[in-house]
């Protein structure tokens, strides 16, 4: 997958015969995503066989806008663009929103996906809004089709329990700890990355980014990820800042993995107690559970 960052219009020359775009943050790369993007495919290969291009941004707008209380971020950059090179999009634009936060609606298009993509055929979700306010509408984006000859197809995202599954929706569910609920949104577990910061004689302090969606507080089963291996886990979480607690089988014995983890969420074994954070210490219990689960999982040790 050919990825471009900087200004789109020194992206180019597109291929020939122009692309099939789509533009959106694309926070989780989840299973209304990826109904967007087959749609995209499709829509290519109807098409005459175009180049597929995803359009994103470096950073979510709303979180660019308000950096303290924007939305928890389900993924990383990185990530996102791993799942979407997995889902076999072609090419991404990574836009600088810093740079292209102030274009309106028909400039945002002929710098973007005209003049960088040379846009043939654009899909977008049907509640799609684009350029500086969010002025630009599915409406507006047609009109500019036409003056720019591109076809535009606004389509419904795939629908869960709750309507169109949304990052929000997603990022609702982990925020109360429904970690199970979002990775039947997600198409998989949750993950969350961060660095062993620290032991002592059952658990181990695992520091995280907090700009990311971190479930809410209790005891979860995970899969605790390394370079060669998927270990099952109990996890605490007692509250915003604080590091997570992590206890994996034979502890005394297995050296730590890693300087970087991956803790992929499969359920919530208990949620937090009345009587405070002293309550989230990992019981043996908790560990069998979460053996239990991890060890019946596709993704299991």
């Amino acid at each position: 997958m050919k990825i471009w960052r900087g200004d789109p219009l020194a992206w180019g020359p597109g291929p020939d015969g122009g692309t099939a775009l789509t533009i959106g943050v694309f926070d989780g790369v989840h299973r209304g995503h990826r109904s967007l993007l087959a749609a995209l495919s499709d829509r290519a290969v109807r098409a005459g066989g175009l180049e597929t291009v995803v359009v994103t941004f470096d950073v979510h707008p709303r979180r660019f806008f308000d950096p303290i209380d924007g939305p928890a971020m389900l993924v990383t950059l990185s990530r996102r663009l791993e799942l979407l090179e997995s889902m076999g999009v072609g090419q991404v634009g990574v836009l600088p929103f810093a740079d292209v936060r102030h274009l309106g609606p028909e400039a945002f298009i002929g710098r973007v996906v005209s003049g960088g993509f040379d846009a043939r055929a654009v899909v977008v979700g049907e509640d799609f809004r684009y350029g500086a306010g969010r002025a630009g509408d599915v409406a507006a984006l047609v009109t500019s089709g036409h003056t720019h000859g591109f076809r535009v197809d606004a389509v419904r995202l795939k629908d869960g329990d709750e309507g169109p599954i949304s990052s929000s929706t997603i990022r609702r569910h982990i925020a109360v700890g429904e970690v199970a609920a979002a990775a039947e949104l997600l198409g998989r577990p949750h993950e969350v990355a961060g660095r062993p910061d620290g032991e002592d004689a059952s658990t181990l302090a695992v520091e995280v980014d907090w700009s990311m969606a971190v479930p809410g507080s209790g005891v979860y089963a995970v899969a605790v990820g390394t370079d060669d291996r998927r270990i099952p886990a109990a996890c605490s979480i007692s509250g915003t800042g604080q590091p997570l607690r992590v206890r994996m089988p034979d502890w005394r014995t297995r050296p730590i993995p890693g300087d970087h983890l991956v803790l992929s969420f499969l359920d919530r074994l208990r949620s937090a107690s009345p009587g405070g954070h002293s309550a989230l210490r990992i019981t043996t219990a908790d560990l069998a559970g979460a053996i239990r689960l991890v060890g019946g999982h596709p993704q299991g040790a």
